[in-house]
């Protein structure tokens, strides 16, 4: 017997999601690598004003302003490697890898049984507290590390700034809501066959 239209989406979907699966774990095992190889430069960004002082130079003749500029440390110690990886989204990476595994787990209850069950909205609250919990971790991590590794290379006045993104990086707080609001539909719409149940 063939699967059906919706197995077949979740078959899909599970696949999907093996793949971006394989494709952390090598990020993390290529990370892990280029530091046991010894990677020999980080970088990071700081304001011009640290990096020139006063004599911040101007860009002549164009509407370009210089806001920021890389730093790069030749031959950084271990320490400044780790803080490197940790500071440019390697811990997304490993946060997005439980996120995952246990979404994989939910398409495999889904298939086996039906999604409609209180099991499943466990499951998907579980996942969406996961997703939020995770994400807010390896932010905070992320923006501690490039402090640190800031500090580390001796750049004074250089602050709380980092290049990163902060609006790129919270990417996992509307998809920990909309999972948590998904659960909350699916237990509602459990409530509603409940009572249709008892009425028939």
């Amino acid at each position: 017997m063939s699967p059906s239209r919706p197995g077949r989406r979740l078959a899909g979907l599970r696949a999907f999601l093996s793949v971006l699966l394989l494709l952390d774990v090598l990020a993390v095992a290529g990370a892990v690598l280029s530091v046991l190889t010894g990677n020999n430069t980080t970088s990071f960004e700081v304001p011009r004003d640290v990096a020139f002082g006063e004599r911040s130079p101007e860009l002549a003749g164009t509407r370009v302003e210089l806001s920021s500029v890389v730093v790069r440390v030749e031959d950084p110690s271990a320490y400044q490697l780790l803080l490197d990886l940790l500071a440019h989204s390697f811990g997304f990476v490993l946060a997005a890898i439980p996120m995952i595994v246990v979404a994989r787990r939910l398409i495999d209850q889904a298939t086996d049984d039906h999604p409609f069950t209180p099991r499943m909205v466990t499951g998907l609250r579980r996942l969406g507290r996961l997703i939020l919990g995770t994400g807010a971790l390896a932010l905070v991590v992320s923006n501690v590390a490039a402090v640190l590794l800031v500090d580390s290379a001796g750049v004074p006045g250089a602050g709380f700034f980092f290049g990163g993104n902060v609006v790129t990086q919270l990417w996992w707080l509307p998809l920990g809501l909309v999972v948590l609001a998904f659960a909350q539909v699916l237990e509602h719409g459990q409530a509603l066959r409940t009572e249709l149940d008892e009425v028939v």
